[in-house]
């Protein structure tokens, strides 16, 4: 998985342009680097937080979350923040989301008790974090048809 945020998600992003158009959604390109960026920092922060989902129904949750099952089409987002407050020129985007998946990858890998929080999830540790954050960039890659659709 090291390797899908260091490498693999650097050398596919080149294939986007501020032009590409997604298969589904209303999402731009450059919106869509914005919101994978703004996630991979969520997890960095939230440690705690308020469900979305029943307390119950959280263990399916994770159930899902760490199966080969992609993240739907039309999934609802959370709103930890707005795009249009964190929008820069398209090339700047790509560059602060390589940088965010550095940044990401060391502190989930350094940090030995790493903890999260995610509203559909709970709290969440290193794997789980990061099999979130493959999915979430997977999903998105495949909507803008960088990654073809499993």
């Amino acid at each position: 998985m090291q390797s899908f945020f260091l490498q693999e998600v650097p050398s596919l992003v080149k294939n986007l342009t501020p032009d590409t158009q997604p298969l589904w959604g209303s999402m731009t390109a450059n919106e869509m680097l914005v919101h994978v960026r703004l996630g991979l920092l969520a997890s960095l922060k939230l440690k705690s937080g308020k469900l979305s989902i029943p307390a119950e129904v959280v263990p399916k949750a994770k159930q899902f979350l760490m199966s080969d099952k992609p993240l739907p089409k039309g999934v609802p987002q959370p709103f930890f923040y707005k795009i249009d407050d964190h929008l820069d020129t398209f090339e700047n985007n790509i560059e602060k989301l390589i940088s965010a998946l550095q940044y990401f990858n060391a502190q989930t890998m350094e940090v030995e008790d790493f903890q999260s929080f995610h509203p559909s999830f709970g709290e969440m540790d290193r794997t789980e974090t990061r099999q979130l954050h493959y999915k979430h960039i997977r999903h998105h890659f495949t909507q803008f048809g960088l990654i073809k659709e499993d």
